[in-house]
C-alpha cells in the first residue's frame, strides 16, 4: 500500500474532514491535503477506508506522468519491449503495421492528449484506405491494425500511468473472424498434385503440406534429421522465414507447434526415397531449399493446369484439418489439435496421442486414401497403355 497517513477531524459545527498526506514518488517529499464536507463522522470514516486508497493512487500517478511523451517515443520503447519477448517475424510484422498504419497519424501526438475522437478519425482513414490493387483492407486486417494501436496504449496504461486506453471506448475496427476459408477435397488435391509430377521437389513438398497439414514455414525448415522412418514420424522443430535477405530457421509459431506427426506409410516411403536422392544432403540440410514465393508460383501453375480452384497455401492446412474432421474416424478434436500444433491444447495433452496410438490410427487411415489414389493412377496408366497398344 502507498506510504500515506490520514485522520478524521471535526470542523465548524457539524462537519467533518479527512486530512491525509502521501509521499511523492518522484521528489520523495511528503504532500498534504484533505477531503472536506462530510456531515457525519461515519461518512468521513467510510470514505477514509474505501475511497482514500484509490485517490492516493491516482494522485501518485499524476505526479509521475510525462506530459510531453510522444507516441513515437512510446512506440520505440514498446517495440524494444516486444522484440525481447516475441519471435523476430512477429516483431517485424508489428513494426510494419506500426510504421505504415500508426506512426503516420500519431507520431507527434502526445500520448496523454489522444482522445476517443482522435481514434475515431484514424479509424475512418483506415476504413477508406485501399490496398495496392485498389481493394479495401480485409476485416481481419483492420482488426489487427486496431489491436496493435490498442496494445501500444495498453503498454502506456501499464508502464506510464496513462489513465485509460481510448481505443477501448469506441466500437472495434474490423472483425476477428474473416469469411469462411476455402479448401480442397481429396479429389481436387489429387488433380492438382498430378500436374506437379514433373518437379519432384515441389511434388513432395505439397504432399507433406496436404497429408500432414503443417504450415509452409515448418515445411521449408525440414531437414533429414526431422524424419524417423523406422516409425514414420515427422518432427516439427523449427520454422523457416526470410529476414533481411537471409534464410533463417527460427522458433515455431507457438511452443505447441513443436510436435511429432505420424506420416502415412505411403508418404513416408515417398519422402525417404526423395531424401536418398539428394546428393550430399547432411542431417541439417534443408530438403526444400525454396522460399515461400516458389511455393506460391507452383501453386498457381498446378491450379492453372488442373483447373482446380486457387486457394491460399495456408488453406492446404485447412484442407487437411477438414479432411481429418470429416473423413478420418479416429481423428478426435483433441487428436487433430495435437497433430496440427494448435495453441488451445496444453503441452501435456499435446503428446498424449503418441502413447495411446490415436495419431498412428489417423496416419493409417490417411494411408488408405493415398493408396487408393495410387491405385487409380496405376489403372489409368494401364488403360492408356492398352489403348495406345491397340
Amino acid at each position: 500500500m502507498s506510504n500515506y497517513k490520514s485522520s478524521v477531524h471535526k470542523y465548524g459545527e457539524n462537519k467533518y474532514r479527512v486530512d491525509f498526506s502521501y509521499i511523492d514518488p518522484e521528489t520523495q517529499t511528503r504532500k498534504r491535503t484533505c477531503k472536506r464536507g462530510f456531515k457525519l463522522l461515519r461518512e468521513a470514516t467510510l470514505w477514509e477506508k474505501q475511497e482514500l486508497p484509490k485517490l492516493i493512487k491516482e494522485l501518485e500517478q499524476e505526479e509521475t506522468l510525462d506530459e510531453n511523451l510522444t507516441m513515437k517515443e512510446l512506440i520505440d520503447e514498446y517495440m524494444q519491449f516486444s522484440r525481447l519477448r516475441r519471435r523476430e517475424t512477429t516483431a517485424d510484422n508489428k513494426q510494419h503495421i506500426i510504421d505504415t498504419k500508426i506512426i503516420p497519424y500519431f507520431a507527434n501526438k502526445k500520448v496523454y492528449e489522444i482522445t476517443v475522437n482522435d481514434v475515431r478519425k484514424w479509424q475512418d482513414i483506415m476504413l477508406s484506405s485501399k490496398k495496392k490493387d485498389g481493394t479495401p483492407f480485409a476485416e481481419t486486417y483492420l482488426r489487427a491494425i486496431s489491436n496493435q494501436l490498442s496494445a501500444i496504449l495498453n503498454y502506456a496504461v501499464a508502464y506510464h500511468n496513462l489513465k485509460d486506453n481510448p481505443v477501448l471506448k469506441i466500437e472495434r475496427l474490423g472483425k476477428k473472424d474473416g469469411p469462411e476459408r476455402d479448401f480442397w477435397t481429396v479429389d481436387e488435391y489429387n488433380r492438382f498434385i498430378e500436374k506437379l509430377e514433373d518437379s519432384p521437389l515441389l511434388y513432395y513438398a505439397f504432399e507433406i503440406l496436404f497429408w500432414c497439414g503443417i504450415r509452409e514455414g515448418e515445411l521449408l525448415a525440414l531437414t533429414p534429421s526431422c524424419f524417423d522412418f523406422n516409425k514414420n514420424l515427422l518432427h516439427i522443430r523449427n520454422s523457416y522465414y526470410r529476414r533481411k535477405g537471409k534464410d533463417t530457421l527460427g522458433d515455431t509459431k507457438t511452443p505447441s507447434s513443436q510436435r511429432v506427426c505420424t506420416m502415412p506409410s505411403t508418404l513416408a516411403e515417398e519422402i525417404k526415397e526423395y531424401i536418398s536422392s539428394l546428393y550430399g544432403a547432411k542431417p541439417d540440410t534443408r530438403i526444400f531449399p525454396y522460399t515461400k514465393k516458389k511455393l506460391y508460383s507452383a501453386l498457381d501453375r498446378g491450379c492453372e493446369l488442373s483447373g482446380v480452384k486457387r486457394i491460399p497455401i495456408h488453406s492446404i492446412r485447412h484442407s487437411n484439418i477438414t479432411l481429418l474432421e470429416n473423413e478420418i474416424g479416429s481423428a478426435t478434436t483433441k487428436a487433430i489439435s495435437s497433430r496440427c500444433g494448435h495453441t488451445n491444447t496444453k503441452m501435456t495433452l499435446h503428446y498424449a496421442h503418441i502413447y495411446d496410438g490415436t495419431d498412428l490410427k489417423i496416419a493409417n487411415e490417411l494411408d488408405e486414401l493415398m493408396k487408393g489414389r495410387n491405385n487409380k493412377c496405376q489403372q489409368k496408366t494401364m488403360i492408356e497403355n492398352s489403348v495406345s497398344e491397340a
